[in-house]
């Protein structure tokens, strides 16, 4: 890919560079946004102290420079950035739009480490310039970092300095000179040693990319007005500097020619073992797939909607889109998905950026291989803060193309998370779909995850040598973005329930051994697992991992009030509890022995339910002896969803979805 590097000079910007040339991308020009007049400016959104040594960087890389004045400002600082004329982000947009009329290329680099503020925009601007964001730094171990950049002979000295432990005696001391004493400062200070709280930033003189090095000739040191005698806020000047050759590299070097025996460290794709856990009998069972061509199956009803008194949570379902002899694939989605947004209106006020409802959708297709088309339709309708999103290929009869159900909550505390940039961390969103949505209900927090295939986070390429490592890795994703979005390392428990969707028979047990197995991730005690066959899965992948999660909020956290606005009591979480810790995969032989074992709490909030269904003529009315019963035994406030799958766990053909909680 051809990418532009944004540069501020500082190590981080320039860190990332090196790790865009490392995974085999080739940076064609730099990019840098300067202060108007002062030596170095407040701004939320870039570097600007050291910007006069900034023009030394196209000679030292041998790139072209494009530089603007920043002329907006901090305007909008909310989490998710929308347009606005006077911003400074304004600025990057319109240096970006000027280079790309001038160049061709399709990526921007970036070092954000931890900044979602800086994150968030500038994926704003490469998605208005359909552009990529690299940002390989993103939610790097800080210390690790740290080390990394010395290995790689990054030789950067801090120029600013706004934190307890520093002082203006280590302006002009490079990393390296300074790694033990940040390391020390972490523990008596609480500093990031990267410097990710503002707490020094730096400028870089040298790196293996650079075919000169910058060297500084004069120098001032600014002591800021708002220091005092606890904190000395104070930075760098420079008035005179000079660029030097180096031995042994020229501009006729390619940036990874340059690179030749430097240590570039990367984080492990997996950092646990993963053993073979399936038996040679289970291989030897079956070896074969098991594909469920039936398509006698259930009519769907029309669009349904069901909420709770108060409107505020509730399911859709029976969305279909019909096979129309007259109409377009394109054509029907727009048809099915119009009317699904007009019942929207009609019973809760519709979707909008000011109104967001929609939290999860399942989205079950007949061909997989017309899912770019209807996906090219569906992004219309979820553009800003999309839900969360699972796709699977079922055996739908014929005369459907596909079959959604969502859920709601109209909520305005409503979060998603929708990382877009490339990185080590987890793979990127390429979709219209937020990795996950959290909201807030009564005394529990849900958080709705989109299905997960072992996409690698680098490259974006499916991970396909062995099963039990794309098993481990797909999962792995999910578990980052809980850390990240749902605090789910700072909770002291958390249950939920996870769908396995697999393409062979041979993979269930594999699957299955392989979340029991491995706790780090989900406490198998704390989650209903269920394991599905399909016959395909999105980018052919092999195992898709979807996992709802329930955290019950502490005393000291906001809670939202339920219809008879009291909030929900501590039986509610200690129920959720007790209901995830007993229950377990339901796939008997007969529909009303599967709800025998089902636990009877009312205030479960989800469930997941395998039902075996015959190859009988009845299999209509089986089914609707099936639901009947949930609703007499379980009450359950809506059917979510009713759908064919491959198989499961000891023989269920049908899976039905229901939600207690809604």
């Amino acid at each position: 890919m051809r990418v532009v590097a944004l540069i501020s000079g500082g190590k981080d910007s320039c860190f990332n560079m090196m790790h865009c040339v490392y995974q085999g991308h080739e940076i064609v020009a730099l990019a840098n946004l300067q202060p108007e007049e002062k030596d170095e400016m407040d701004s939320y959104m870039y570097q600007t102290v050291g910007h006069d040594v900034i023009d030394a960087y196209s000679e030292a890389l041998g790139l072209p420079l494009y530089r603007r004045v920043i002329r907006g400002r901090s305007v909008n600082v909310q989490e998710d950035y929308q347009v606005v004329a006077e911003d400074e982000v304004e600025d990057l947009f319109q240096l970006l739009k000027k280079i790309k009329e001038e160049i061709d290329f399709e990526g921007v680099s970036s070092g954000a480490i931890l900044s979602n503020y800086q994150r968030v925009r500038v994926e704003h601007v490469c998605n208005r310039l359909e552009l990529k964001s690299l940002a390989y730094l993103w939610q790097r171990n800080q210390d690790e970092l740290l080390d990394e950049m010395i290995a790689a002979e990054v030789t950067a000295i801090l120029i600013k300095v706004a934190s307890l432990g520093l002082k203006p005696c280590h302006l002009g001391q490079t990393l390296h000179e300074m790694r033990q004493s940040l390391h020390r400062m972490k523990k008596e200070c609480f500093l990031n040693v990267c410097g990710e709280g503002g707490e020094y930033e730096t400028l870089v003189l040298d790196c293996p990319l650079f075919i000169k090095t910058i060297v500084i000739d004069e120098s001032t040191v600014v002591t800021h007005e708002e220091s005092n005698d606890v904190l000395t806020v104070a930075y760098k000047t420079f008035q005179k500097f000079h660029l030097r050759e180096k031995l042994n590299v020229n501009s006729n070097m390619t940036l990874r020619e340059r690179m030749k025996g430097v240590t570039i460290a990367t984080p492990p794709l997996l950092n646990v073992h993963v053993p073979q856990l399936c038996s040679n009998d289970q291989q030897e069972k079956d070896n074969a797939d098991v594909i469920c061509t039936r398509t006698d199956v259930p009519k769907s009803k029309d669009c349904c909607f069901s909420f709770r008194s108060n409107k505020t949570v509730g399911w859709v379902s029976g969305i279909v889109c019909p096979v129309q002899e007259d109409k377009t694939l394109e054509e029907s989605t727009l048809q099915v998905l119009n009317t699904f947004k007009e019942k929207l209106e009609e019973h809760c006020g519709g979707q909008d950026e000011n109104n967001p409802i929609n939290c999860l959708v399942h989205l079950f297709v007949r061909n997989m291989d017309d899912f770019a088309r209807i996906n090219n339709v569906y992004k219309r309708f979820f553009k800003a803060k999309p839900p969360a999103r699972v796709c699977v290929k079922v055996e739908l009869p014929p005369n459907e193309h596909f079959r959604m159900d969502t859920h709601l909550v109209n909520q305005s505390q409503r979060q998603v998370h929708y990382v877009q940039g490339i990185s080590y961390w987890a793979p990127a969103n390429i979709g219209p779909y937020s990795q996950a949505v959290k909201c807030t209900i009564g005394r529990l927090k849900k958080v709705f995850f989109s299905g997960s295939i072992p996409l690698q986070p680098a490259s974006m390429q499916l991970l396909t040598d062995d099963f039990p490592r794309e098993a481990m890795l797909s999962l792995k994703h999910v578990h980052e973005v809980a850390e990240v979005f749902a605090n789910e390392r700072h909770s002291n428990v958390h249950y939920g329930s996870i769908t396995c969707y697999v393409t062979q028979y041979k993979f269930m047990k594999m699957a299955q051994n392989i979340f029991e197995h491995h706790q780090d991730f989900f406490p198998a005690e704390n989650y209903e697992v269920g394991v599905v066959c399909v016959p395909r899965l999105p980018r052919n992948a092999r195992i898709e991992w979807h996992v709802n999660m329930v955290i019950p909020l502490q005393q000291d956290e906001d809670c939202s009030e339920d219809e008879d606005g009291q909030d929900e009591t501590e039986d509610v979480v200690n129920d959720v509890s007790r209901y995830f810790k007993n229950s377990r995969v339901f796939s008997l032989d007969n529909p009303c022995g599967v709800l025998r074992e089902v636990p009877p709490s009312k205030d479960a909030p989800f469930c997941r339910l395998f039902v075996a269904i015959g190859d009988t003529a009845s299999r209509d009315q089986e089914v609707k002896e099936a639901t009947n019963m949930i609703y007499e035994q379980l009450k359950p406030k809506t059917i979510v969803s009713i759908v064919p799958v491959t198989y499961v766990m000891d023989g269920a053909l049908m899976m039905l979805s229901f939600d207690f909680h809604s």
